[in-house]
């Protein structure tokens, strides 16, 4: 089963609808439903804020059916969605995990690793030093080294981008990218809420 919106806006429904929150939707004439088309659905956010991924519940069971998933509104949106027969549409990806190591010269993503004994950080053994796991909003880096901690990268898109992080210069994801960057970068610093005086 996949849906469609009349509006264009994805919704994938796990569950009863928004428009329930809200007064019933105004009459309307709709168009004919193409010869497909399952069920139609009005949906309304009630909020003057949007909604994303907003989960909603559709008793499907008078047509034996079941649908899941997130959908968008905009502030006070209405739309109609029809259910319609055919194979699901596939959500886009939002998270993923990876581990790279440079193998002659090149990294390569690899389904697990044992560092040597002699690895430690900045050799460039390991891309980003360590794994990496990403949402659509934040990335994080793992050290398998002495250190053996959590990094934090900065993410200002929604795309998955881990993949092209430390390519381009081993620790460049220090600057400022397209993508993002490493937000907890301390330098010469004793760190956020950290205290203590210079020697030297």
């Amino acid at each position: 089963m996949k849906h469609r919106s009349t509006t264009g806006l994805t919704a994938m429904f796990a569950a009863t609808a928004l428009a329930a929150c809200n007064a019933p939707p105004e009459e309307a004439a709709l168009p004919a439903a193409p010869d497909d088309v399952l069920a139609r659905i009005d949906l309304s956010n009630p909020s003057e804020f949007a909604r994303r991924d907003a989960v909603t519940t559709l008793d499907l069971d008078v047509l034996g059916l079941a649908a899941d998933g997130p959908a968008d509104f905009g502030p006070a949106e209405r739309t109609t969605v029809e259910i319609v027969a055919g194979e699901p549409s596939v959500p886009p990806k939002r998270t993923q995990a990876e581990v790279s190591i440079k193998e002659g010269g090149e990294f390569v993503n690899v389904d697990a690793v044992r560092p040597p004994p002699q690895y430690t950080d900045h050799s460039e053994y390991i891309r980003y030093e360590g794994p990496g796991i990403e949402s659509d909003k934040v990335g994080y880096r793992v050290y398998l080294d002495w250190r053996n901690g959590f990094d934090v990268f900065g993410k200002t898109t929604d795309a998955m981008v881990l993949q092209d992080v430390g390519l381009d210069g081993y620790d460049s994801y220090h600057e400022p990218a397209d993508w993002g960057l490493d937000i907890l970068k301390v330098g010469d610093a004793v760190g956020i809420g950290g205290y203590g005086f210079w020697d030297g």
